[in-house]
């Protein structure tokens, strides 16, 4: 418990604290974008993927 207290009243304890809270705010950042990317990207490849497999239905009826 006193290492922690002594830790934590030292110069190195503020610091630490504050890295922690810069590394916590940029992975909450990150963690978002990817979620909206994700979401975003996913309808626009949905949207690929219907239309290339209406044009190979549609290929594959004229072929038979």
């Amino acid at each position: 418990m006193n290492a922690v207290l002594r830790f934590l009243l030292s110069d190195d304890g503020p610091a630490a604290v504050e890295y922690a809270v810069m590394l916590a705010l940029i992975i909450m950042f990150a963690i978002g974008s990817i979620t909206s990317l994700g979401t975003t990207n996913g309808g626009f490849w949905g949207d690929i993927d219907a239309s290339a497999r209406a044009a190979f239905d549609a290929a594959a009826a004229a072929n038979h």
